[in-house]
């Protein structure tokens, strides 16, 4: 979903987004018992780099998207540390 070489086109940009805001949702979302499984843990580390990827690839929305989430969440708040360290994003910011 957010491969760089995918988000060539305004359509795929702004789907990869909305994927990334989904699942972000759907993991802060998750009873505690499951957020500290393998499955959250394996989305949690895509989310930690697809985020960077799918802003980079359209800017203006991917930054507002990014912007609106929800760092009181501990996981969420690790997703957008993790991104800002990547050189794609922090660019921008």
């Amino acid at each position: 979903m957010c491969e760089p070489r995918l988000l060539r086109s305004p359509e795929a940009a702004a789907g990869a987004i909305e994927i990334c805001r989904r699942a972000t949702r759907r993991l802060a979302s998750m009873p505690a018992d499951l957020s500290r499984g393998p499955g959250a843990r394996t989305l949690r580390q895509a989310l930690g780099y697809a985020w960077s990827v799918a802003v980079a690839a359209d800017p203006p929305a991917g930054l507002e998207a990014f912007g609106a989430l929800d760092t009181t969440v501990p996981d969420i708040a690790w997703i957008v540390t993790q991104n800002r360290r990547r050189k794609r994003l922090s660019a921008l910011l």
